[in-house]
């Protein structure tokens, strides 16, 4: 089965909310398992493989692979594959976007340092998902080696998709939009896929896999080792509903975090870093001008 949409990230904006909605609609049909990774680190995998996790026609059929952003090559990957392909960017203010990378790392286990002393941090030890298995036999991607900093810098990343693609085979959803605009930001979004716009799912006002802190880091980095063995045996469905299990959720991590908002993080990095973020926001507003109201 060919796709026909990629959702190519970045993480942390929603991703599993949007998986939930996507994938409960009548009219798209979504791989079985979230992050293929085939464009990046799965690239040398026979065609059939990537195709392989998807089972049925539908009017829409797509994946959410949210590290595809992180690597420059994976633009003309795609549009070898399929020329036409539909391509959904995530957008968060940076800052914010920075703050949430990071917590998530410290959700997963890891002993960071501090925010300002993390930015070289590699994305691929930060987001898991085989990053160890891939270090022992020293096949690190190009995603896997993107640090912190360099992942939040969208302008940059998203550059080479937006000079491969046409304009009308790119849609952007936005973060900032979803606690007032949800229904209207999936509306915009299936009207983009081509699949009725009236349809809401259950998921639209819960919020998946936001960020917490765990009540044991030990605990946390087996929770950590057993999804990535998960994913290794073909687990997929099982390990979806033990992500999404409240009970488990409860045992492993004490209650969300209070989000940091945009000035207490640019208070905790150099002026060098602000720098480069303002930047990267201006060149995004300059591009998408929706954005002004939104960051």
């Amino acid at each position: 089965m060919t796709p026909n949409f990629i959702n190519i990230g970045p993480g942390r904006c929603a991703t599993s909310w949007l998986m939930e909605a996507l994938r409960t609609h009548p009219e798209i049909e979504m791989s079985l398992v979230k992050e293929t990774e085939y464009f990046n680190t799965h690239f040398d995998r026979e065609v059939q493989w990537y195709e392989n996790h998807f089972q049925k026609e539908n009017l829409a059929v797509g994946e959410i692979s949210s590290n595809y952003y992180l690597d420059e090559t994976v633009p003309e990957r795609i549009k070898g594959y399929k020329p036409d392909m539909k391509l959904v960017f995530n957008l968060r203010n940076p800052f914010l976007l920075l703050d949430s990378f990071y917590k998530f790392g410290i959700r997963r286990g890891l002993n960071l340092p501090p925010l300002a002393q993390a930015l070289d941090f590699p994305m691929g030890k930060i987001m898991g998902s085989g990053f160890q298995e891939r270090e022992k036999s020293q096949k690190l991607t190009v995603s896997d080696k993107r640090t912190l900093l360099e992942s939040v810098c969208l302008a940059d990343r998203f550059a080479p998709f937006l000079e491969t693609f046409d304009s009308k085979q790119t849609h952007f959803f936005v973060f900032e939009r979803l606690e007032n605009h949800s229904r209207a930001v999936l509306a915009e979004l299936y009207s983009f896929l081509g699949v009725e716009t009236g349809f809401v799912p259950e998921a639209v006002d819960q919020v998946i896999n936001a960020s917490a802190k765990p009540k044991s880091v030990l605990v946390a980095r087996l929770a950590s080792k057993t999804a990535a063995v998960f994913r290794r045996l073909g687990l997929y469905s099982l390990l979806s509903q033990l992500h999404k299990n409240e009970l488990i959720k409860k045992l492993i991590f004490n209650p969300e975090q209070k989000l940091s908002n945009d000035q207490e993080i640019r208070a905790s990095l150099d002026d060098t870093t602000v720098d480069r973020l303002d930047d990267q926001i201006h060149q995004l507003k300059k591009r998408l001008s929706f954005l002004e109201e939104c960051w």
